[in-house]
């Protein structure tokens, strides 16, 4: 299997994924189970805020990882969806997952001009599950949906 993820660089170093940990108030560690990934992108919803303060106040959005790891890490803020997202890959890459990125699309009367964004399919014992750290794409009883990614 290709593994595109390594065209990004290496994974997180243990001092940066204990970092991480503190900050989404992880213990860790995670097991690459369907109870691990739901368990991380729970901590992960609940410490980190989907927010545009920084395009608000016009700066621009970088995709770096070093620089989405100080932002949202090491400065605590929040992001936009292909910050959140882009950074939450890393972190499943790095923790052993097999991820793939995706662009999706919301469609629903209330979302309709949200049409852009971005999830994650994650495989666990040969099933693909989404994940999503914004919470946009799924609600909060059903963290996961299983079978339409890839």
């Amino acid at each position: 299997m290709f593994d595109s993820n390594a065209l990004n660089g290496p994974k997180m170093t243990q001092d940066q994924l204990a970092r991480y940990f503190d900050r989404i108030r992880l213990a860790g560690p995670v097991p690459l189970t369907l109870a691990g990934l739901t368990e991380v992108q729970q901590a992960q919803r609940l410490a980190v805020n989907f927010e545009n303060l920084d395009l608000m106040m016009g700066r621009p959005v970088s995709l770096d990882l070093e620089h989405l790891y100080d932002k949202i890490v090491v400065r605590r803020q929040g992001g936009v969806c292909a910050e959140l997202n882009t950074l939450y890959n890393w972190l499943l890459y790095s923790l052993g997952f097999q991820v793939t990125s995706y662009n999706s699309r919301i469609l629903t009367p209330d979302t309709y001009l949200f049409r852009r964004h971005r999830i994650m399919g994650v495989e666990i014992e040969d099933k693909t599950y989404t994940t999503d750290p914004t919470g946009i794409a799924s609600n909060e009883d059903s963290y996961h949906r299983r079978g339409f990614c890839g």
